[in-house]
């Protein structure tokens, strides 16, 4: 076997073990997601009882926690966009052919 076909498989498999990450990654920031979003309905059912005791606090506390939560989601979201056009560009690269 050529030393070019051993780069091709080499880079086959480094873009097959970079795709199966990414996917890997995705599916867990998608379960992260979805407790958040478990999270944040259960601070609105639970944020104007604490209110009305009083806990005015822990309220803003929340809050801030959210924004903080939604600011980190669209950083990684734009990240995850630029990564999915130059995972475009790698897949598509045609080297050895």
């Amino acid at each position: 076997m050529g030393w070019h076909k051993k780069l091709q498989g080499h880079w086959n498999r480094t873009k097959s073990f970079i795709h199966q990450g990414y996917q890997t990654l995705g599916k867990w920031a998608g379960e992260v997601e979805r407790g958040a979003g478990i999270g944040r309905k259960i601070f609105q059912t639970i944020a104007p009882i604490l209110d009305d005791f009083g806990q005015g606090d822990v309220v803003s506390q929340g809050m801030k926690a959210i924004q903080g939560y939604d600011a980190l989601r669209g950083n990684v979201m734009n990240i995850d966009q630029q990564a999915r056009k130059y995972g475009k560009q790698i897949g598509e690269a045609d080297l050895f052919n």
